[in-house]
């Protein structure tokens, strides 16, 4: 599935979203990729919202530095009242009015353990939104670089519009954004050092090695952006979940069923549809088995009653051709024969009612006038006829007895 990540830029600090303030639409290009596998890079480069390469799926990363991360206890609430329950837990941590703000829990509230919720200006990822939108380009995810992970990861970048090096900090007390200083450097432990994750983007690495004091891998933000895009929450929760319909809407339940934490159910689905294939397999392969049995018996019986037939292609045909002879043979009488078809006719026939107007018999078949008979003296003789291999006909008071010619 083709995956297209957009960049976005970090906000400003006068910009007007930074106050809460309704923003412009952004007169900008956009730094993207594009990856038809989610795993490798095939496309990169900028382009204005009207002029990005089309993919099956378009993603938001937000850059490190524009969101924040909060840890709260959340109640067990319905999902309809989840924003209002966030609202209220977070707060005394928000120095912003929450109506100002967009939040989004990295995982399924459990309440039995604190949730991650993540935190930005809600213009600031609204105005990005509306131009995409007034692009007509279908933005599905928004995800994070970094969040809160066990163990901790540090990723040295470096900011547009600055020249030394910011360490961006994820660890499980959550997510931090620290300039290379020694007072910054002091925070992280000689342990943290050894034992965490360090990566930094090629142009920032040098700085990043003298700073931490060991080697660090050259990492570009291609590959933290794909794996955030394997891992991350979708950050458009609430009042900016898209709006998707129809074929988007399956589209969107596909791309979440091949996340990691539908693996367990796909292979259980795997499983099952196994099972029932093998099941299926079975079952006809025993049903085909009871079928051969059948005919074979079947044919025996056919040979064994009439040794003049040596080959056997349809047995209920050559059966009833043999019959038919050996009626002829002996001088019996078969349901074809005038005789048969008037005595069985007269057995069903209802008491009471007037004997037919006239009989003709033609080819096996037996045709009674009958305007005196009504629908259910009909049916009453079908039924008694039917039991016995009769097959009969009702049309403008007219009645047909031939011979039921199925085997």
């Amino acid at each position: 599935m083709s995956t297209l990540l957009i960049f976005l830029p970090p906000p400003h600090k006068d910009h007007p979203s930074q106050r809460g303030e309704a923003a412009p639409l952004p007169a900008t290009d956009y730094a993207f990729m594009l990856s038809a596998d989610e795993q490798h890079v095939t496309q990169r480069g900028r382009a204005a919202p009207q002029d990005l390469p089309s993919a099956q799926q378009c993603v938001l990363v937000l850059p490190d530095g524009a969101l924040s991360w909060l840890r709260v206890q959340l109640p067990k609430v319905p999902k309809a009242r989840l924003r209002a329950a966030l609202e209220g837990a977070l707060e005394e941590q928000l120095l912003t009015p929450s109506e100002q703000l967009h939040m989004a829990v990295a995982a399924e509230p459990d309440a039995a353990h604190p949730s991650w919720v993540a935190v930005c200006l809600k213009a600031y990822l609204q105005q990005h939104l509306a131009a995409f939108e007034q692009a007509h380009v279908h933005v599905q995810r928004a995800i994070a670089l970094a969040w809160p992970e066990t163990p901790g990861t540090g990723h040295f970048h470096t900011a547009p519009g600055h020249t030394a090096p910011t360490l961006s900090w994820a660890s499980p007390e959550g997510v931090v954004e620290l300039p290379l200083n020694p007072g910054s450097r002091a925070l992280i432990s000689d342990e943290l050092v050894q034992t965490c994750q360090w990566s930094a983007e090629p142009e920032s690495v040098a700085q990043a090695e003298a700073w931490l004091g060991r080697n660090v891998l050259s990492l570009v933000a291609a590959d933290r952006a794909l794996r955030a895009l394997r891992d991350g929450a979708n950050l458009l929760q609430f009042d900016l979940t898209p709006r998707t319909q129809g074929l988007q809407q399956i589209q969107q339940w596909l791309r979440d069923f091949r996340q990691p934490a539908w693996r367990p159910t796909r292979w259980a689905l795997a499983g099952l549809v196994a099972v029932q294939l093998l099941g299926l397999n079975l079952y006809a392969w025993q049903q085909n088995r009871l079928l051969q049995e059948r005919k074979t018996t079947r044919d025996a019986l056919l040979t064994q009653t009439f040794p003049q037939v040596k080959v056997v292609l349809d047995g209920p045909v050559q059966m009833q051709k043999e019959l038919a002879l050996l009626r002829q043979r002996t001088g019996q009488l078969s349901q074809a024969d005038f005789e048969q078809q008037l005595a069985a006719l007269a057995n069903a026939w209802p008491p009471g009612q007037a004997a037919p107007q006239g009989l003709d018999y033609q080819t096996g078949k037996l045709t009674a006038q009958t305007p005196a008979l009504g629908p259910q003296d009909i049916e009453s003789i079908r039924q008694l006829l039917s039991p016995s291999g009769w097959h009969l006909e009702a049309e403008a008071g007219r009645l047909t007895l031939s011979p039921n010619t199925a085997p």
